[in-house]
């Protein structure tokens, strides 16, 4: 009790005190029950003056919960760390065994529609460009799967990378939608960051491919790649006119299949946001976007600088 406290030496309720000076300070260490026992406690001292005489203010507060919560939720983390690994490794593993009989699935029905295509009537005909489009739609998934897997084991031994090259080569991939949409694709100069470049150059080729998609078909589309200094980062930005997106779904976009429209009115995997996520994580930044209905969309992710820039 606070009357049992009085007089007594601080050593014997706090016995990692020891003799020392003491300053203010306030550190976590064990403190003694009156039977002896031993618990957790946070310790704040602190000097001060009365009368011309110095004094020392001490709070000893039993934080046996609080670290009790604390080891609850490091184990809850450590066993989500390993429960994610085990999905990964899944992932990975499944993935690619399901590449080749895919493949097969692929060259055995392109070659039954161009060689026995005149020994099918109209609907044998269809039916076989419906298992091929669905056997494509399968090996874009189990690509991008591979990819999403791929990222969570990657290790981060990160180069200078010229953001200027990557995108280039990123509208280079994307030249032939570009042309078929009459699109027009801008950017400021970029810097050069720490990272991976050809995971770079999928980030923007993701954030622009998708701007493309997801366009307004009553005008032109334009998509801009901006960036602007933030202090310890760089934050870029894809910016679009398209059709733009409800804002209470602006968190779901970035989970893996999470789709907002149909396969028929966009096709594609439902991952590409996903894998620009990983990627913008692995990097030490983050990505979010900011959107209406009708009014496009812009994408924002941060980079670290690199050190000196």
């Amino acid at each position: 009790t606070s009357q049992e406290a009085v007089g007594r030496n601080i050593e014997i309720m706090l016995p990692e005190c020891g003799g020392g000076k003491a300053a203010a300070i306030r550190k976590e260490t064990q403190a003694r029950r009156k039977d002896g026992a031993l618990f957790p406690a946070e310790l704040s001292i602190s000097a001060f003056e009365l009368e011309n005489s110095r004094h020392f203010s001490v709070v000893v507060r039993d934080i046996t919960e609080k670290k009790r919560a604390e080891e609850d939720r490091d184990k809850l983390i450590a066993e989500l760390t390993s429960v994610n690994a085990e999905l990964e490794q899944f992932t990975y593993v499944a993935s690619h065994d399901l590449q080749e009989p895919l493949r097969m699935i692929r060259n055995f029905t392109g070659l039954l529609v161009t060689r026995y295509a005149d020994q099918l009537d109209a609907k044998g005909g269809e039916y076989l460009n419906l298992c091929n489009d669905a056997a494509a739609r399968m090996q874009l998934l189990i690509s991008d799967l591979l990819e999403y897997a791929r990222l969570g084991r990657e290790g981060k031994e990160f180069g200078e990378v010229d953001c200027n090259e990557e995108l280039k080569v990123a509208l280079k991939n994307l030249s032939e939608v570009i042309e078929k949409n009459g699109a027009e694709v801008t950017c400021d100069p970029l810097p050069a960051v720490a990272g991976n470049g050809i995971r770079i150059m999928r980030l923007l080729q993701n954030l622009v491919g998708n701007a493309l998609k997801y366009r307004a078909r009553d005008r032109v589309s334009r998509v801009h790649v901006g960036v602007a200094d933030d202090g310890e980062n760089w934050r870029f930005s894809v910016k679009d006119n398209g059709i733009g997106i409800d804002p209470q779904y602006l968190e779901k976009v970035f989970l893996p299949f999470s789709r907002l429209h149909s396969e028929r009115e966009f096709k594609g995997s439902g991952i590409g946001l996903a894998i620009c996520r990983k990627i913008v994580e692995n990097h030490g930044g983050r990505i979010w976007a900011e959107s209406a209905p009708g009014e496009g969309a812009v994408f924002y992710f941060l980079l670290p600088k690199r050190k000196g820039v």
